[in-house]
């Protein structure tokens, strides 16, 4: 499996690290296994921009996807295991 991470944030500065930590996740998993997420301060700024990518895809690439959600992490925390754990705020299936 294939695991894509992009992070979208704007500058800023988290107490503990220096940097923001992201929060609100986009899972796009692909039937052939392959994984991409796309990291949100926001939940706004996640359902947004997830809508937006769902709405550009295709019936046909739609119809590849195994799952499309924005999930609200339980360890903001890129580094963590359980980063990619959580509860999902909206599903696009």
């Amino acid at each position: 499996m294939n695991i894509v991470v992009h992070l979208i944030c704007n500058e800023g500065e988290h107490p503990d690290k220096g940097v923001l930590k992201m929060k609100y996740i986009i899972i796009d998993q692909i039937k052939n296994g392959d994984l991409f997420t796309e990291e949100f301060e926001t939940k706004n700024e996640a359902i947004e921009a997830a809508q937006a990518s769902w709405n550009h895809l295709s019936p046909l690439d739609k119809s590849r996807r195994e799952s499309f959600y924005v999930l609200e992490s339980v360890n903001a925390d890129e580094d963590a295991v359980d980063h990619l754990d959580g509860n999902t705020v909206v599903s696009f299936f």
